[in-house]
């Protein structure tokens, strides 16, 4: 069957950034939100992202507002019935999601696909919520969606190979890389990637190694772009715990399981590994240590995060561009535009921004990574 037209359950993070990826493909897109608020919020991020891409050259006006124009904001499920294609990306509760798929299943056409965003649970078990578990599939994404290319089809336990291959050539129509795997716990990525790192921590206490020296093991004898402890960092420590709980919680492999280091460091709220073994005095070190909730804001604990991953990012830069000044204060991306400030400018107005939000204690607009910057630095693994 031939997708013409969208259907995303959810605006957040990555319901927003597949909604963008659809409608900057050329597809009508229908995003459904639990309310209007939440669904105009959506609707701002989507139109943030198009606006910087406008202000860089790489989209025009004209493409900005057609994209725009394709997306429909409801908060009534049953206006995804005509949609040959519904993405769901709520969030990651097996129940919620059930009842979801459920409700879409009696409201959709019979050829509908049916797909969920998952990253941890059974898509076998979503669909079974259905009566045509033969139309639902998996579609996982990688954060940021519009970035990073990656997408993992899931096929469940009774998939139907067409579902499989509609779900597959949409995500290439869409620019996408899809790539094609059974419904088994942590689909490809994140089931050789969350052990690998895990067993990564583990050698740092039985082997007596330090952070950098694993990052430096790794980035030199295994051809890594970042180290283990550095891509970590990125991801969150509680992030990548949460990931590991749930693979294990599945499979019961030790190496799934979370390492103690980890887990002792997400229960004392630190967030970040390499400047956990610097001096408690050091700057990177206080800002790893994330403020009790109950006395700081969700800002103020974003802020710490944003500290910790300028440190880290700055040091994976180096490792690619070489020193600052090697590197020409403007650069062109893939597409041959020049940007006005290079790799090293934009991490400089990051690190100002952290500065100034740590001494004044206002909040401010958050700066971001150009997404040249965000192509090269998200981290690629837990989503």
């Amino acid at each position: 069957m031939e997708i013409r037209k969208v259907g995303v359950v959810g605006l957040g993070t990555m319901g927003a950034g597949i909604a963008q990826v659809s409608v900057q493909s050329g597809f009508e897109t229908v995003g459904r939100e639990v309310s209007d608020e939440l669904g105009k919020r959506g609707r701002g991020t989507i139109e943030r992202y198009l606006n910087r891409a406008v202000e860089k050259g790489r989209l025009s006006a004209g493409e900005r507002d057609a994209a725009l124009g394709r997306l429909t904001l409801t908060t009534d499920l049953a206006d995804l019935g005509d949609c040959d294609l519904v993405i769901e990306a709520a969030l990651e509760e097996l129940d919620l999601k059930r009842e979801i798929f459920s409700e879409l299943d009696r409201i959709t056409r019979p050829d509908a696909v049916l797909a969920t965003n998952t990253s941890a649970l059974s898509v076998s078990e979503i669909a079974e919520a259905t009566e045509r578990p033969e139309r639902v599939v998996g579609m996982h994404f990688f954060n940021p969606a519009p970035v990073l290319p990656l997408v993992e089809i899931v096929r469940a336990r009774k998939s139907a190979d067409d579902t499989v291959e509609a779900a597959y050539e949409w995500a290439e129509r869409a620019g996408k890389k899809p790539v094609r795997c059974n419904d088994t716990p942590g689909f490809i990525v994140n089931r050789i990637l969350i052990p690998l790192l895990n067993d990564c921590v583990r050698v740092l206490d039985e082997a007596g190694v330090q952070p950098e020296e694993m990052d430096k093991a790794m980035t030199n004898g295994a051809g890594w772009p970042m180290g283990p402890c550095a891509l970590i960092d990125l991801i969150g420590v509680d992030v990548h715990v949460h990931a590991s709980d749930a693979l294990h919680g599945t499979l019961g492999e030790g190496r799934m399981a979370p390492p103690e280091r980890l887990v002792r460091m997400r229960d004392e709220g630190l967030a970040c590994i390499v400047a956990t073994e610097a001096s408690s005095t050091s700057r990177s070190a206080s800002a790893c240590r994330r403020p009790d909730a109950t006395l700081a804001s969700a800002s103020s604990r974003a802020t710490s995060r944003r500290a910790v991953r300028s440190e880290r990012v700055s040091s994976v830069m180096r490792r690619i561009f070489g020193a600052p000044s090697d590197v020409p204060l403007t650069h062109r991306d893939e597409s041959g535009a020049r940007h006005r400030t290079g790799p090293y400018g934009t991490l400089r107005r990051l690190q100002r921004f952290v500065s100034r939000r740590s001494t004044s204690g206002r909040p401010r607009e958050a700066a971001k990574l150009s997404e040249p910057a965000a192509k090269t630095f998200a981290p690629a693994g837990v989503s």
